[in-house]
């Protein structure tokens, strides 16, 4: 059974330099197991142990390895880890074992293809240095041995045992107070009292800071408060419900809210009277700062009659002053009417209750408000008719050039033939043109119209034809003279 157990460890040992850097020639390695302790207790899980020496690979898979059971690193099975000690090694080399990077001084001369038992035991010692500034002392506890570093002073405690616990007590003196531990591992700590596990060698200063003398407040004399009166009336047609009405008393500087309630058909206008101070004069809940003697009053009105201006437009523009949708305005207000078109059109004028806007063919222009109203700006489209020529002629009426007619409109155009030639007829954007073949005609405007008027030369009169027709009747009369002999 002892034999198959090698068998099989020598078997995973294999499976382990698999998974190693090739080396030629690369021996079979050396592996241990054993317990492994520090400063004479089982080490615990986490400890790492190393094997170093000449040729020795380290930083791989099985070397070195972290202690997962107390006081054991590896074992003896075949499955179980061990620590393999592998590399371009010599026969017969020394290897060196350390435990947390510290020497445990134990050797073994490493054979290839061996399994080894090997016990490692290791003391690890740090030293302590503490430090601490004016103003207090710190007071160290190792077990029963108890240091005091005075403030100022610095002074190093050695050979601590690994995982040792070490509490620090800091004490400051009158007038000083404690700041804060600097230092690993407390490095920040702002308590008084702290504990500290020797892991690693360790700096560490209490820093203490002279507190800044109290000076007692300096009390002001007592000066009376000066006081102002607030007077509070109102008009008819409501009342002030806070404060009140009447005289009121008040510190100065004070606050005093101020709340106006009107009655049913009346409404608030605005305060009246000493009102500098008042945060909104119109506001019927404000407040007043008293800085003096006031006197105020609240005044009410009934409301005035109030109509409804309802305002719209047609395709090509819109109303801008005041714009367009419901309005509200005081009985005999007058409003401000502006309307604009948009590009290609123009406005033609107001329609709805027009009765008493001021001109109702302006697009600007004003309204009185004498009851609810409901206005229309209306706008019309405009197109352009560009009129030419060919030579021998020229478009008389209306002229030619670029004109600006509104949509639907009926344009005369009379074409007017020079000496010498005579009118052909319309070319262009005809479509509308009521006779393109007549000089004198009319276009109706539905869109942007270009038309040119053509013109040709008259031929001259053919003269010939007179000597041709005198011959040809001479000669039937000839002709008819002779039969009759």
């Amino acid at each position: 059974m002892r034999k198959l157990s090698i068998i099989f460890l020598v078997l995973g040992l294999l499976t382990v330099i698999s998974a190693v850097p090739v080396h030629a020639q690369v021996p079979l390695p050396h592996a241990f197991y054993g317990t492994v302790e520090i400063n004479g207790e089982p080490a615990p899980v986490g400890t790492v142990v190393e094997a170093r020496g000449e040729g020795v690979w380290t930083g791989i898979e099985g070397n070195p390895i972290t202690v997962t059971e107390e006081g054991k690193y590896g074992g003896p099975a075949w499955d179980e880890e061990k620590l393999v000690v592998q590399g371009d090694i010599e026969p017969g080399t020394t290897i060196t074992f350390y435990v947390n990077n510290v020497s445990t001084g134990q050797t073994y001369t490493w054979k290839s293809g061996e399994v080894t038992e090997l016990d490692l035991s290791v003391t690890i010692q740090y030293d302590l240095t503490i430090s601490s500034t004016l103003g207090g002392s710190v007071t160290a506890t190792i077990e029963e041995d108890v240091t005091v570093i005075g403030p100022g002073e610095t002074e190093t405690i050695s050979d601590i045992p690994a995982g040792t616990e070490i509490n620090l007590k800091a004490s400051p003196e009158a007038g000083y107070e404690f700041k804060a531990w600097e230092g690993q591992p407390i490095d920040g700590v702002t308590n008084l009292q702290t504990t500290i596990t020797m892991d690693d060698h360790y700096s560490i200063t209490a820093n203490f800071e002279e507190v800044p003398p109290v000076v007692p407040p300096v009390v002001p004399p007592v000066v009376p408060p000066v006081q102002y009166d607030l007077t509070i009336s109102s008009t008819a047609g409501g009342s002030v419900t806070e404060p009140g009405e009447g005289t009121f008393t008040y510190a100065a500087g004070a606050v005093v809210n101020l709340v106006a309630e009107a009655e049913e058909g009346y409404e608030f206008v605005r305060w009246t009277g000493d009102v500098d101070t008042i945060a909104n004069v119109n506001a019927a809940t404000t407040t007043i700062t008293m800085r003096g003697d006031y006197s105020i009053t609240a005044n009410f009105a009934i409301p005035p009659v109030q109509y409804y201006l309802t305002i719209s437009s047609t395709t090509g523009g819109n109303v801008t002053t005041p714009g367009e949708g419901v309005f509200t305005y005081d009985a005999g207000t007058v409003v401000d009417l502006v309307a604009t078109p948009d590009d290609g059109y123009r406005f033609a004028n107001w329609t709805g209750d027009v009765g008493t806007i001021a001109n109702v063919n302006a697009a600007t222009t004003t309204i009185t408000m004498n009851g609810d109203y409901s206005i229309t700006a209306n706008f019309i489209a405009q197109y352009t008719l560009n009129i030419s020529s060919t030579a021998g002629g020229a478009v008389t009426t209306p002229g030619e050039g670029v004109f600006t007619y509104d949509a639907g409109t009926v344009v005369s155009l009379v074409a007017t033939p020079d000496k010498g030639y005579r009118f052909v007829r319309w070319t262009g954007d005809v479509d509308t043109i009521a006779d393109v073949n007549a000089a004198t005609t009319t276009t109706t405007m539905n869109g942007d119209y270009s038309i040119r008027a053509n013109f040709e030369a008259v031929p001259p009169f053919p003269w010939w034809w007179i000597v041709v027709g005198v011959v040809v009747a001479g000669l039937l009369v000839y002709f008819l003279w002779w039969r009759r002999r």
